[in-house]
């Protein structure tokens, strides 16, 4: 179906209402945005439960001068699933956005499909007493087109949370695929509890913005398994594995001390050095052992004293101190754990 549209009206493309509907082998094009403001488009609309929306193609051919309402597919209600459907050339790939109503949102499958975006590729705002819970996000490709798009927004639009009675938790996030060159802040969650990411794929270091100072859902974390920024394993962003640094130590005489690094993902290399008799230290940079975030731990074949972290008030000190002498460590075990 072709839908022209212009400013100060929506169009849509196609929309389901009820409930037990399939939505299967369409394809949804709208031409080029003729100018104007207020109005959008939305290429599938399911307003409803148990819906499926299976093998489709949407192409908006949105533009950065495009109204908000450019969505790809947008989905209000519960048990629906979308699965093997390309949605490109949008503002918003996928939205479900329930400002306007109450409405239960639950146990719905995203797998396999293409969500290709100008502003944001995956998007959820919830208003005042409603629930989203229970989402899968299984093999599909997260594609941001602009340097200024994020790839995941789950948004508390009313910014009162004490009376918004929003309930926005266990989000599973599979083996997608994030690609593109998107804002820094590429995941966005002002308003989250215990989502997890797992064996996903990610074109560019993830920048996660988690909420406001102060606000209940800023004190919990996200999980992350198993996932690969540029194909390398890293999973610290999201606050499941703390970032590790393990080596042996050995000092003799007047020597700074022969370091053998046994693991290292703290992002730098502690250099040790010799600063007196029998104390041994290494800075790092700006705030890379925060103190209320680090656990450290050190076993010697010989004789140590202590072991501190922040010595001498510095914040990013690292030191040992060996009793006043010398030739104390014969491959002495450190062990750094940073946590998000």
């Amino acid at each position: 179906r072709n839908m022209p549209f212009r400013g100060g009206f929506e169009a849509f493309g196609i929309v389901m209402e009820g409930y037990g509907n399939l939505v299967t082998g369409c394809r949804v094009v709208a031409p080029s945005y003729r100018g104007g403001s207020g109005g959008g488009c939305t290429g599938i609309s399911v307003v409803g439960n148990e819906t499926v929306v299976m093998g489709n193609a949407v192409v908006l051919n949105a533009t950065l001068a495009d109204p908000f309402y450019t969505i790809g597919l947008s989905v209000y209600g519960s048990r629906c699933a979308a699965s093997g459907n390309t949605f490109s050339r949008c503002r918003y790939g996928f939205s479900a956005d329930s400002t306007g109503r109450p409405l239960p949102a639950r146990n719905t499958t995203v797998g396999n499909n293409i969500f290709s975006a100008q502003k944001v590729c995956f998007l959820l705002r919830a208003g005042k007493e409603h629930e989203f819970s229970g989402w899968q996000l299984v093999g599909n490709v997260f594609d941001a087109t602009d340097t200024g798009a994020t790839w995941v927004e789950l948004f508390e639009y009313n910014t009162n949370w004490m009376t918004s009675s929003n309930l926005m938790n266990g989000f599973a996030f599979v083996g997608n695929r994030f690609s593109g060159t998107p804002a820094t802040n590429n995941l966005y969650f002002n308003h989250y509890l215990w989502h997890s990411f797992t064996a996903n794929t990610f074109s560019t270091n993830v920048g996660v913005f988690v909420g406001l100072a102060g606000q209940p859902w800023n004190t919990n974390t996200l999980v992350g398994t198993g996932n690969f920024v540029n194909n390398v394993p890293d999973d610290s962003w999201l606050g499941g594995a703390p970032k590790v640094y393990r080596a042996l130590l050995t000092q003799a005489g007047t020597n700074h001390p022969t370091v053998v690094v046994l693991e290292n993902s703290l992002g730098w290399v502690p250099n040790w050095l010799r600063g007196a008799a029998g104390v041994y230290s290494a800075v790092g940079p700006a705030n890379s052992v925060p103190i209320n975030k680090t656990f450290c731990r050190f076993q010697n074949s010989q004789w140590v004293t202590s072991f501190f972290l922040h010595a001498n008030a510095d914040p990013d000190r690292l030191q040992l101190y060996t009793g006043g002498a010398d030739g104390s460590m014969l491959n002495a075990a450190v062990e750094l754990l940073v946590y998000p």
